[in-house]
């Protein structure tokens, strides 16, 4: 059963659900509450990112004269 992130408070007969709540549901409900923005799908595994080095420079895209002054595209 996917679980999924409720987006917009929701109510019902025998539900309720607040907005942040996680909950699990059964696949075509979760479809379609995802489909209608009720609710997003929510990862188990959190996504692993790479480390940045204290060598690596972040890229500038102006180019400096020797003057110091940025140069200009013509």
């Amino acid at each position: 059963m996917p679980k999924v992130r409720i987006l917009t408070g929701i109510s019902g007969v025998d539900v309720s659900y607040t907005r942040g709540q996680e909950v699990e549901l059964d696949g075509p409900t979760a479809t379609s509450w995802c489909e209608a923005g009720m609710a997003e799908l929510v990862r188990d595994e959190t996504p692993e990112t790479p480390e940045r080095t204290s060598a690596a420079k972040p890229e500038t895209t102006a180019r400096r004269s020797r003057g110091g002054r940025a140069s200009k595209s013509t």
